[in-house]
């Protein structure tokens, strides 16, 4: 972390960058990895963004 960041402003930032990248990995699925992969990934992709939504107070 750089001198002077504020740790909560950098959890945030990286939450939000985080969840940006999740909905867009859910919405434009990328190729070059196996069916059952592509599974796993989207159930973990959707039980995180489900996890945020609710720290949120939002609905998925």
């Amino acid at each position: 972390m750089a001198p002077g960041a504020d740790p909560l402003k950098t959890a945030i930032l990286s939450g939000i960058i985080v969840a940006g990248e999740l909905f867009r990995e859910r919405d434009e699925p990328r190729s070059g990895m196996g069916q059952a992969e592509a599974e796993e990934a989207s159930r973990i992709a959707d039980l995180l963004i489900r996890r945020l939504a609710e720290s949120l107070g939002e609905s998925p």
